[in-house]
């Protein structure tokens, strides 16, 4: 058998294995961005942020999100990422979670 043919066809199947799992792993980081995973959070801090900044005095909000505020920053956690998004609203905000909702009170 010849020596020299054996080491490249080795070499060969190493490349390919390498590059199977590179374009495997590309694959499963493209999809889990594209499902929205990565960006949940950041929509859900600045969506809250937003509607926050245009309330009125005297509104309750109701989110389906996990939102916490700390002073007029608005911290939102979805499948284990959070982003934090700051609101302008010059009113005071309370918060109180109920089961799964937030509420938030523009006073």
């Amino acid at each position: 058998m010849n020596r020299r043919g054996m080491e490249d066809l080795a070499w060969v199947v190493i490349l390919a294995i390498l590059v199977i799992a590179a374009a495997f792993m590309l694959f499963f980081w493209i999809n889990s961005n594209a499902s929205g995973k990565l960006t949940r959070a950041q929509l859900d801090s600045k969506e809250a942020a937003l509607v926050l900044d245009a309330a009125k005095q005297n509104t309750i909000l109701r989110f389906n999100t996990s939102i916490s505020l700390s002073g007029q920053r608005v911290l939102a956690i979805s499948e284990g990422t959070a982003a934090e998004y700051s609101t302008f609203n010059p009113s005071s905000l309370s918060l109180n979670k109920i089961d799964k909702i937030t509420e938030i009170s523009v006073e």
